[in-house]
């Protein structure tokens, strides 16, 4: 998977299991909140409209919902390098 958050010039690279260490799914969330723990990421355009920091994870020009499962994200909405490319926008 690869993260890409507006406004930097790093993309972020990272290998991502399906389910986590208690057996749940990986979701869009809970990877972005394991992995960025300050950064704020909102589900709806409402919730980041007029609020610096807040963003919006975006794949494939698609807002995505943070309940969004990682392996339904790879399987259909992964680059054709085989990268999953999420940005936050």
């Amino acid at each position: 998977m690869r993260i890409i958050i507006k406004n930097t010039p790093t993309i972020f690279q990272r290998s991502v299991d399906y389910k986590t260490e208690s057996g749940e799914e990986t979701t869009v969330g809970s990877l972005l909140s394991e992995i960025f723990p300050k950064i704020k990421v909102a589900d709806k355009w409402e919730e980041k409209k007029n609020t610096a920091g807040v963003y919006i994870p975006i794949i494939q020009g698609i807002r995505i919902p943070l309940d969004t499962k990682i392996s339904f994200a790879y399987e259909n909405l992964s680059n054709f390098d085989g990268f999953l490319y999420l940005s936050l926008v």
